[in-house]
């Protein structure tokens, strides 16, 4: 079994430049350590389902991880976003296979038959560079796509995976073979964690620690003097700190605005659905929030907050692969707000919604 230079890949995924914001990639050293760990000891074909909240970084990690291996040859690893249904968003660590990768792709409809094809388009990889003997590592970012456009059922999509993966690492010798499949769907999560220790290994993603996400702010350029606030909001959010900074050019009034509206036209939403009034939610929320986060777990409301991307599933701790802040009132047992905005809005609603109770 190859043995990885970790020291090496760090220094070559610090290296990665984020193409569309031209600055370095964020440091997430212990993600990187904690992944490889995982992996390379595991020497059967397995899968891996990577979750987080949504833009904390999961995809970015994953294109500087496929970047940082493009010169160990043992190890081959492709990166679909099955997002951007672009090619350009193909990525490989040896960059001699990118053309070829990209000709095996043209002729399918759309990238997310990748996700239906993989034991095919492997293969015909395989036939023009010889995989024999290396570790590979096929990266599907984001399977809701595959599912919604195709119809495929999620259990249906993960036993082929499992049937995928053992059939490549056989057919073509392979050392080993993984996919590991990204999500922010936290509702396709449930169907992936009903074959957990079948099939695959669940892992979860976090937002940047918060010194990290202060050099991010920093690269962007943001204003010293709004960084304590921004970071009080969204707790090393990297997408949310990019769009602070890209999409509402540092006004933080108006950036705070869209992050309140959002808590609030997503109870609305439940409103609709149940018909009941909005102010018994908030009055029923902030009751369980003083009395013990994790209960929200158990009520109709967590789904609604699931699927709007304000709460999040908690791993066990060895489950995880980023270090979650302790000792936080928004970060429960079982469960967590995604960003402590979303916390402090529901725990005071009557500040940030006093037409509720005028």
């Amino acid at each position: 079994m190859p043995v990885i230079n970790f020291n090496e890949v760090f220094r070559r995924i610090n290296q990665y430049i984020i193409p569309e914001l031209n600055i370095r990639f964020i440091n997430r050293k212990f993600e990187l350590r904690k992944l490889i760990d995982w992996i390379w000891k595991i020497d059967i074909p397995w899968n891996f389902i990577i979750y987080g909240p949504w833009g904390c970084g999961k995809s970015e990690f994953f294109k500087a991880l496929t970047y940082a291996f493009s010169e160990i040859e043992d190890v081959v690893i492709f990166y679909f976003d099955l997002v951007r249904e672009r090619l350009d968003f193909i990525l490989t660590s040896l960059t001699r296979l990118k053309h070829t990768v990209l000709d095996l792709v043209k002729n399918l409809h759309t990238l997310t038959h990748i996700a239906i094809t993989l034991y095919e388009l492997i293969k015909d990889i395989h036939k023009r560079f010889s995989l024999k003997g290396r570790r590979v590592i096929v990266i599907l970012d984001e399977v809701k796509k595959v599912k919604t456009l195709l119809n495929i059922e999620s259990e249906h999509f993960i036993t082929y995976l499992e049937k995928c993966v053992r059939e490549l690492k056989n057919d073509l010798r392979l050392e080993n073979i993984h996919v590991i499949v990204l999500t922010s769907e936290l509702t396709m999560l449930k169907e992936f964690k009903k074959f957990e220790g079948k099939f695959n290994t669940i892992l979860q993603f976090w937002h940047i620690p918060e010194d990290e996400a202060i050099k991010l702010i920093d690269q962007l350029g943001i204003k010293q003097e709004l960084l304590p606030e921004l970071n009080y909001y969204v707790n090393g959010c990297p997408r949310r700190i990019i769009e602070f900074c890209k999409i509402y050019q540092q006004d933080l009034q108006l950036w705070k605005l869209s992050l309140i509206e959002h808590v609030y036209s997503t109870i609305i939403e439940f409103c609709r659905k149940f018909q009941v009034l909005p102010i018994e939610i908030f009055e029923k929320l902030k009751d369980m929030l003083n009395s013990g986060i994790d209960l929200i777990e158990t009520t109709p409301y967590f789904d609604i907050l699931l699927e709007n991307n304000i709460m999040t599933f908690l791993e066990m701790g060895y489950k995880r692969l980023s270090r979650i802040p302790e000792n936080k009132p928004w970060i429960g047992n079982r469960i967590a707000f995604q960003l402590p905005i979303y916390y402090e809005v529901l725990l005071n609603f009557r500040e940030y919604f006093k037409f509720l109770v005028n």
